[in-house]
């Protein structure tokens, strides 16, 4: 007849004994522990109770020996008693304001490193996640808190990124945070590479290259991922244009702008009112890949129409295009075939 050898429970102080620190966060996990513990050694609920208080510290053994249901058999009961005495043990556990301030406090500190950003991100995704899985806090709600822990020049990047990468977004559709992870990742690494080109350089006049690492060149080099981002997205929208020599606005330079269909800074044509408004009113529309065409379904480019920008372009094509105006130009025109004979007459007289 085999005997199963049954565990005994670890002792106090020992390392395999489970450890409260007293701290509300810790609680639950130290009862799991316990709990585990006990089935294994085969305990009953009294006994689980008895070491439960055995493991904790000098000050929560005396107030749990005070509890009515340290007394009884029912762990559960027991459990839930010892967890009402300290507030936010269970329901508690995060709080809205500790995101906006982890946020705030990344905002101040600034990431100047790749594994920054990972220390602040994995904190940022254990509180939001237990927010939003309670129903405290909804998806546009983290990702504005989440952006706020960048520079205003690296959310403009990051928010950049994220309409290259999802352009059919709608603009009420908030992103995910898995979404904004990734948008940000490229940012930093991209920020970090040109970092790397630009230190050489910069360093021989710095003190203290820690301090080139935390101020004056991340500064420098946020300036640059936007300017180079920015100088990329604009190519893919204009091309190298070819002046006509029949257009006044051919000589004019051209100059890339935050937005590409009005010129105007704070947005981009995916979000831009005027554009939604020029799209209500039908003189434009969006592609299935939420680009702006012509309501014929033609592309906006400077040779369809001349223009600093998407809006002007689409005024200068319906001016030339429009029924109405094409039908005016026609009947105030003089005929061409009555010139013609008046001025051969004239010329053979002259060489009568």
């Amino acid at each position: 007849m085999s005997v199963t050898n049954v565990p005994s429970m670890p002792l106090r102080g020992s390392q395999e004994a489970p450890v409260f620190d007293g701290s509300p966060k810790t609680l639950v996990r130290f009862f799991d522990e316990v709990e585990r513990l006990a089935q294994a050694c085969q305990l009953s609920s009294e006994d689980t109770i008895q070491f439960a208080i055995r493991y904790s510290r000098d000050d929560d053994y005396e107030l749990w020996n005070l509890l009515e249901s340290s007394e009884g058999n029912d762990w559960t009961e027991f459990r839930t008693e010892v967890v009402n005495y300290y507030p936010g043990a269970v329901e508690s556990k995060y709080r809205i304001f500790e995101l906006k301030a982890l946020a705030n406090e990344w905002s101040k500190r600034g990431m100047s490193t790749y594994a920054e950003f990972g220390e602040f991100y994995r904190s940022f995704f254990k509180i939001s996640t237990w927010l939003s899985t309670k129903g405290r806090l909804s998806a546009p709600e983290i990702c504005s808190t989440f952006l706020q822990a960048f520079p205003p020049q690296l959310q403009k990047d990051i928010n950049m990124r994220l309409e290259r990468i999802h352009p059919l977004r709608l603009q009420d559709d908030p992103y995910t945070l898995e979404e904004l992870r990734v948008a940000s990742n490229l940012s930093i690494l991209s920020a970090l590479s040109n970092n790397a080109a630009l230190s050489y350089a910069t360093t021989a006049k710095m003190d203290s290259p820690s301090q080139f690492m935390k101020s004056d060149a991340f500064d420098v080099l946020k300036r640059s991922v936007i300017h180079t981002s920015t100088s990329l997205l604009a190519a893919q929208h204009h091309p190298v244009r070819r002046e006509n020599p029949c257009s006044t606005a051919a000589h004019t330079p051209y100059q890339y702008t935050d937005c590409l269909f009005c010129s105007k800074s704070g947005h981009y044509h995916a979000h831009c009112p005027d554009a939604n408004r020029y799209i209500q009113l039908g003189r434009c529309r969006r592609d299935a890949r939420n680009r702006i065409t012509l309501p014929n379904g033609i592309m906006v480019t400077p040779s369809v129409a001349a223009g600093r920008n998407l809006r002007e372009r689409i005024d200068n094509w319906h001016r030339a295009n429009d029924p109405r105006l094409v039908s005016t130009r026609i009947a105030f025109q003089k005929p061409v075939a009555h010139a013609s004979p008046i001025l051969a007459t004239s010329h053979f007289r002259t060489h009568s």
